[in-house]
């Protein structure tokens, strides 16, 4: 068989290579001399598979139009460790990227790691140019163009949720109702443990409740919108009726008032015997107790019950007066007449204004006492009167 001498260009820089005439070349025949050309390598079918050795296998499907890099055990038919080594790798796809687990159910199968074997820091980074995504099954990150910001979460009827140390730290429920703590959230926020809010005196330290439009109260009744905020504060343990298992701070408007109201509910909500307020605080400081309208300061409907009770007052007003050179104290005789026409004692007041407007205790103190101070000067002058005419029957028994 003669040896003819050709130019290669399939695979090989080298001016020259050897084949057989009349015979095709191998791919291990022009590569012989070193691993290396100018020009593609376009693999079209799949044909003969290796079956001992191993390697790099490229392979090509052409019924289903797949294309395969596999580091191969040929003769024991595993898959072996491949390792890529580059500056920067860019793959350019123009569909979805798929990472595919064929493992069994058993078995541990795909992992993505990025290792700092050298100290170098690894991330995985979503281009901000947009449409860039990752994403499991039913788990994706999503970055939109320009400043739309990324879209992490499920895509199907399955909560979210964020664990540190195996346990759960962050729960979002399909229903959108966030549990930190709790993977069980009853409200859009559910806060198992201590919750602090820091800031400095402006609203970013604060914790704000508001309510638009309508609303559910505990009885589950919808009401209007005369509520700009609720506080609820909830022992489970209190679970018959008329326990206040619920106290709840409303701030109200409309036909409840302006002012914070303390309400109280048991487990039948307004169906049970409390639902009311218990204390309310008027947006013009009154403080009302048993009554939704103070009219005063402090307005109480019921009993007070106290060990003491101290009313500062204007000294000025105080009756020492009474005992005073200038002062004119009525007669017994004017009393009297006084007393005939109004039925009650002069600058006290009457039974129907006490009726109407109530009992100043301050004011009815000082009024007591000044009439105990002229009830005094009316006794000192009975007395000395009395002594007159005791010295006058001694004077008359002597003769």
């Amino acid at each position: 068989m003669k040896l003819i001498k050709l130019t290669c260009t399939l695979l090989t820089l080298l001016p020259t290579c050897l084949i057989l005439q009349g015979q095709t070349p191998s791919l291990n025949q022009v590569t012989t001399a070193g691993n290396t050309t100018s020009n593609h390598i376009f693999i079209t079918g799949s044909g003969m598979a290796p079956v001992t050795g191993t390697g790099l296998l490229f392979n090509h499907d052409a019924i289903n139009k797949k294309s395969f890099i596999l580091s191969l055990d040929a003769g024991l038919q595993k898959r072996l460790p491949l390792t890529i080594f580059a500056d920067q790798t860019v793959i350019d796809i123009q569909k979805p990227f798929i990472f595919q687990n064929t493992a069994s159910a058993t078995t541990r199968g795909m992992q993505f790691i990025m290792d700092e074997e050298q100290g170098g820091r690894s991330a995985l980074v979503l281009d901000a140019n947009g449409g860039d995504a990752m994403g499991l099954d039913y788990f994706g990150i999503s970055q939109y163009a320009g400043t739309k910001g990324v879209d992490i979460g499920t895509y199907n009827a399955a909560p979210l949720n964020f664990l540190t140390a195996g346990a759960s730290r962050l729960f979002v429920s399909p229903a959108g109702k966030v549990g930190i703590g709790t993977t069980n959230p009853r409200g859009v926020l559910d806060v198992t443990g201590e919750l602090t809010v820091t800031g400095n005196a402006s609203i970013d330290g604060a914790l704000v409740s508001t309510i638009v439009g309508s609303w559910i109260d505990p009885n589950g009744v919808k009401q209007g919108s005369n509520i700009g905020g609720a506080l609820h504060l909830v022992d489970p343990g209190k679970s018959k009726p008329g326990e206040g298992r619920e106290w709840v701070l409303y701030n109200m408007s409309g036909g409840y008032g302006n002012s914070l109201q303390f309400w109280n509910y048991d487990i039948n909500g307004c169906g049970g015997s409390l639902c009311q307020a218990r204390m309310v605080l008027t947006d013009d400081g009154n403080v009302g107790i048993g009554t939704s309208r103070p009219g005063a300061k402090l307005a109480v409907k019921g009993d007070i019950l106290a060990t003491k009770v101290r009313v500062s007052t204007n000294t000025a007003s105080w009756p020492d007066y009474v005992f005073a050179e200038n002062y004119q104290l009525p007669s017994l005789h004017e009393v009297e007449q006084y007393i005939n026409i109004h039925k009650h004692l002069p600058a006290i007041p009457s039974a129907e204004i006490i009726a109407d407007k109530g009992l100043d205790l301050g004011e009815m103190q000082r009024l007591h006492m000044q009439k105990i101070e002229e009830l005094t000067l009316y006794i000192i002058a009975q007395n000395k009167r009395i002594e007159a005419l005791e010295a006058k029957v001694s004077e008359l028994q002597k003769k």
